[in-house]
């Protein structure tokens, strides 16, 4: 019996393609009791008992009551349970945190396996369970849409292993709308993890941290934004400590027919500012599959569909780094390959290394005494070139022979120029901010030099600026480290405080004090505080900005109450300003930013955002206690 699908004109097919690939933008059944030893497998809903000992930890960590976790004690993840919505559903059963157990290094936002690619095609998960044996602990969750049942299944095998799996498999059970493509969807708000993509397969191209456009007004310029990747290693921000970098890797993506043969299918990947994308189609090509994926590959879709008795599945693995750095995933996946060592005689240079055919290999950072080392695959030989950028924008570059056979490989030792450094004044909170005179530029004070482009456009790190925050407090830095050259530096505090400027020389290699004032109050204003209602930090599913240098940025502008609006995530500052003794300075009110994202029938347009103070913390609930709000008209969201 052939099923009756219902499929739009080719017309329609194509311009919901463009829009839904780009726009990224049972009872519930518990495990046996998870064992407490540091490198057990265990699997299992988070309840009072094991809420605070189980859950990952981290800046974007928000696993609670009622979800799921598993982990080797080394790997340990969270998967929202199916009752809790997600960044994009109203349901969840999906990966929302992912760390090294212990480390408290959770930076990770969601993972969202998708129908056709599309977030209006997200698949509702119905049940969730937990699965451990003596080689694996699992968390399986299922949901249907268009008549297909997808399964998907996160595994850890016991440690050593720093790998999660993510199994998917996909059956026709009724007719439904075509089903052409499957794939994750994984949310990096405004850069907030930056995504180096390489094709490991020799089959597509490997970017780097430079993208093309994720244009969706145009199918044809929105074509041009695919790729044939099949790894993309997502770094954390590299301002928040301990780092973390996670290497989501496509491992195989086939079909089996329905008289048992199977087939590999092609896939594509694509990258945007706020999120990345790996996917497969759900039938082998009549055309296309090999080369850049583009419009005359895409026609296929208008034949496309998942078949009755035909199985789609998917494997892939997301591996965690130690460093917020490419090579901290790639010397793992290339264990094998030649090493290459050498000093680049600059404390934490950032170096970008290209292969023999010029493009994007790793990229990592050098120790504090310049040292590094990093690997290459076998078989890579040829000229290599490496890119080296200091932390105040100096630059060189080397490249190098790689002989065949070569198993180890010392570099001579680089000489970078060295910073200059400005001794800080201390003991006063000010806004310090430095403008480049006569042919120096403005410094570019926590640039990340990475290189991360949408296109032409460079996205910056959260903490890129020309101005330096001081708190007036024990932790405020002494030092900073600025390119040689000529500024004018203003210290400020806000509309009440007066605003001092000098100019000063600084040299490579040498210290130079700062001679500035501080800024002195010049108005009272009695019965009036100054306050901002809208604030986010590394909390934020769109920000890797630590909170305590959020906080110094504030109480160095003049504000004496911030309100802290992260999305669907409350987080108390009260703690942190404590630690940094600045409760005479400034105060904080728990709020959250609600962040409607799903079209549903209730909310065909979205919710919108909002912002919403004071609310309560949870700290045992999912996102702490943040409202529910996909789904919802605004009205009902308020009266909870």
């Amino acid at each position: 019996m052939i099923l009756h699908r219902r499929r739009p004109g080719l017309s329609k097919l194509f311009t919901r393609v463009a829009y839904t690939l780009f726009l990224i933008t049972l009872p519930l059944e518990s495990s046996r009791a998870a064992s407490q030893g540091s490198n057990s497998l265990f699997a299992t809903q988070l309840t009072p008992a094991n809420v605070e000992q189980l859950r990952p930890r981290g800046p974007d960590a928000i696993t609670g009551l009622g979800d799921w976790v598993l982990g080797n004690g080394v790997v340990c993840a969270g998967v929202a349970d199916s009752e809790h919505e997600s960044l994009l559903s109203d349901r969840g059963g999906v990966l929302v945190d992912l760390s090294h157990c212990g480390r408290a290094n959770d930076q990770f936002v969601v993972f969202q396996p998708v129908m056709n690619l599309s977030r209006d095609e997200i698949v509702p998960i119905e049940s969730v369970r937990a699965e451990i044996d003596s080689t694996e602990a699992r968390i399986v969750a299922e949901g249907r849409l268009h008549g297909v049942r997808m399964e998907t299944t996160y595994a850890v095998t016991p440690a050593p292993s720093r790998v999660l799996s993510i199994r998917t498999t996909l059956e026709r059970e009724t007719e439904g709308t075509a089903v052409f493509l499957v794939g994750d969807v994984a949310i990096h708000g405004t850069g907030q993890l930056a995504p180096f993509t390489l094709d490991t397969r020799g089959v597509g191209s490997s970017l780097g941290f430079e993208h093309p456009k994720a244009e969706i007004s145009s199918i044809f310029e929105a074509a041009n934004a695919l790729v044939r990747a099949d790894l993309h290693i997502l770094l954390g921000s590299r301002d928040l400590e301990p780092g973390v970098s996670y290497g989501w890797r496509l491992r195989d993506a086939r079909i089996q027919k329905k008289d048992g043969t199977e087939e590999e299918l092609a896939h594509l990947a694509m990258n945007g500012e706020h999120f990345s994308i790996i996917g497969t189609y759900t039938d082998s090509l009549l055309w296309g599959g090999s080369g850049k994926p583009g419009l005359v590959e895409l026609a296929n879709l208008a034949w496309m569909d998942l078949q009755p008795g035909e199985r789609v599945s998917l494997e892939r693995e997301i591996i965690l780094g130690d460093e917020a750095t490419a090579a901290s995933i790639t010397d793992q996946l290339w264990e094998k390959g030649p090493r290459i060592s050498g000093n680049a005689g600059a404390a934490h240079a950032s170096l970008h290394v290209f292969d023999n055919q010029d493009q994007p290999l790793t990229h990592l950072e050098s120790d504090a005494d310049g040292s590094f080392s990093f690997r290459v695959p076998e078989g890579n030989n040829g000229t290599h070139r490496i890119e080296m950028h200091t932390r105040t924008g100096a630059r060189d570059e080397l490249t190098f022979q790689l002989p065949k056979g070569t198993k180890e490989l010392q570099l001579a030792p680089q000489s970078l120029p060295p910073p200059a450094r400005l001794q800080l004044p201390r003991g006063e909170a000010m806004r310090l901010t430095f403008v480049g005179l006569g042919s120096t530029p403005d410094p570019a004070f926590g640039s990340d030099r990475r290189g991360f482009r949408e296109g032409e456009r460079k996205v910056r790190s959260h903490t890129e600026s020309n101005h330096y925050s001081l708190a007036g407090v024990a932790s405020d830095a002494t030092e900073l480290e600025i390119p040689p050259g000529h500024y004018r530096v203003l210290a400020s505090r806000g509309p009440m405080f007066s605003v001092s400027v000098t100019e000063v020389q600084v040299k490579a290699g040498e210290t130079t004090d700062l001679p500035i004032i501080p800024p002195k109050q010049i108005l009272e204003h009695p019965g009036w505080i100054s306050a901002d209602f809208h604030v986010h930090a590394a909390p934020s599913e769109d920000s890797g900005f630590p909170v305590d240098r959020r906080l110094a940025d504030f109480v160095a502008m003049g504000a004496q109450v911030i309100v802290s609006t992260e999305h669907d995530h409350v987080f108390d500052y009260a703690p942190v300003i404590e630690s940094m003794g600045l409760n005479d300075e400034i105060q904080s009110i728990v709020g959250v930013e609600i962040t409607s994202e799903f079209r549903g029938p209730e909310t065909p347009y979205t919710a919108g955002h909002s912002n919403a103070f004071p609310i309560e913390v949870e700290p045992q609930s999912y996102r702490g206690g943040a409202p529910r709000s996909q789904n919802r008209r605004l009205g009902r969201i308020a009266e909870d």
